[in-house]
Parts: C-alpha cells; sequence; structure tokens
C-alpha cells in the first residue's frame, strides 16, 4: 500500500505533534513531582535536626521529662522513614523520565517494537514513584501527628 506523501507529511506532523505535546505534560509532570519530593525531603530533614536537638536537650540535662526520649526517637524514626522513602521515589521518577525519553526516541526513529516494552517499563516506574511519594507523605504526616501528640504531653 503506498502511502501519498501529503498522507505522510500529515501523519509524520500527527505523531511530532503528539511527542511535543506529551513532552509539555512530562515536563510540567515531572516539574511538580520534583516540588512534592522536595518538600517532603525538606519538612522531614527539617524535622529531624529539630527533634535531635530536643533529644540532646532531654538528654543533657537533668530534666523531668526523660520518659518522652522513645517517643521522640519513635518520631525521628518516622521521619527518617519518610526522608528515605522519598529520595527512593526521586529514584523511581529519574528511572521513569529515563524510560518515556527512550520511548518517544524510538516513536521519532519509527522503531515500532520495543517502544511498549520502553513505555511499559515507564508507566511501572511512574506508579511505584507515586505509590512511594504517597508513602512518604504519609510517613511524615503521621510523624507529624505523633510529634504533635508527643509535645502535648508537656504542657
Amino acid at each position: 500500500m503506498n502511502q501519498s506523501p501529503s498522507s505522510f507529511d500529515v501523519q509524520k506532523f500527527d505523531i511530532e505533534t503528539k511527542i511535543g505535546l506529551w513532552r509539555v505534560m512530562n515536563e510540567a509532570a515531572i516539574a511538580n513531582g520534583r516540588i512534592v519530593i522536595n518538600a517532603t525531603l525538606l519538612a522531614s530533614g527539617g524535622a529531624i535536626v529539630a527533634l535531635l536537638a530536643l533529644l540532646g536537650t532531654l538528654l543533657g540535662k537533668d530534666t523531668m521529662h526523660r520518659e518522652l526520649i522513645p517517643g521522640v526517637t519513635h518520631v525521628i524514626a518516622l521521619f527518617a522513614t519518610s526522608l528515605f522513602v522519598s529520595i527512593v521515589t526521586a529514584g523511581f521518577s529519574y528511572l521513569s523520565s529515563y524510560c518515556f525519553s527512550i520511548e518517544s526516541k524510538l516513536i521519532v526513529e519509527r522503531v515500532e517494537n520495543k517502544t511498549v516494552r520502553w513505555e511499559r517499563a515507564g508507566k511501572w516506574f511512574a506508579n511505584i514513584g507515586i505509590f512511594m511519594g504517597t508513602v512518604a507523605i504519609a510517613a511524615l504526616g503521621y510523624g507529624a501527628w505523633t510529634g504533635l501528640s508527643l509535645l502535648q504531653t508537656l504542657g
């Protein structure tokens, strides 16, 4: 089946338009994901530093609140979990972007048989990243809730 040059040009334009739109949407999704990951990293890291200072105060002085030490270490562990999972999420975000960039390159080069594999891998990495990001945010929220409950016992 021979295609006329004009129909080939329309198909090429259609593919290039879809790839261009996909790239813009992918860049926006990556930027939004990066903002969430960075916010989780910053909040978790800052909370760990603040709680380590509180732990140092509780250990360094002869205070009446030594019973809070196990609770503080539990909250530090929650924030450390959030921090670690955020770092893993960033890794899955990178792997997903890498797979999708390989896929778009193969589409442009018209290597149809390999694009499905890269697209599938990219979707898996993206879904795992979304799940891990949700876990990081949940650990951050639970750590904040537990820390607030712990601090309310002081007053």
